[in-house]
């Protein structure tokens, strides 16, 4: 396979790099990332682990030019992806839901053809994924809440309503901060 040019015949490779850039920029502008945990954030994820009553929830930010998945909240994880709040993209499936756009609905993570050579399955014990995407002040995604089952799991439409909602709960926590730190000069 070839590499792309610097620019393909309709800028593509151009315009992914530069949105790559202005959703890392807004990350650390917003203080998304590389900073601690807030309770404006974790909310969302103990509400995702009581509604749906998984073990695990997380809001997930991801950065492909750091290779690197940071988590801005997290509930129910535990040993190093507690402390260091942060994945590879290799343990990753909230990089799927910020690239399309769109909730990633995994059943059986090992028996689907989407994410079953991801390592998230073997090292974080990931069978079952219900992620939706987190948009930034311009609408470009910039992660995923997400819910994660240690077993198989049959995710029902309400399922994904309450994540839908959530979601844009967050967004609509992450547009707030924009606001009020462009008000102040920020």
């Amino acid at each position: 396979m070839q590499d792309l040019p610097a620019r393909d015949h309709w800028g593509a490779a151009e315009v992914a790099d530069a949105t790559t850039e202005v959703v890392e920029n807004v990350l650390e502008t917003l203080e998304l990332v590389d900073a601690p945990p807030e309770e404006a954030f974790d909310k969302f994820t103990r509400l995702v682990s009581t509604f749906l009553n998984v073990p695990v929830s997380l809001v997930s930010f991801v950065e492909e030019d750091r290779d690197r998945q940071f988590f801005k909240s997290e509930f129910g994880l535990t040993g190093i992806w507690a402390e260091t709040r942060q994945t590879p993209l290799s343990h990753s499936f909230c990089q799927y839901v910020k690239r399309d756009d769109r909730p990633l609905i995994v059943e059986h993570a090992p028996d689907d053809a989407r994410v079953c050579n991801n390592l998230a399955i073997p090292d974080l014990n990931v069978r079952a994924y219900l992620g939706v995407p987190v948009h930034g002040p311009d609408k470009s995604v910039l992660g995923a809440l997400c819910a994660i089952d240690a077993k198989r799991r049959r995710w029902d439409q309400s399922d994904v309503d309450v994540m839908v909602d959530l979601a844009g709960c967050v967004t609509d926590q992450i547009r707030l901060r924009h606001a009020l730190r462009r008000s102040h000069g920020l």
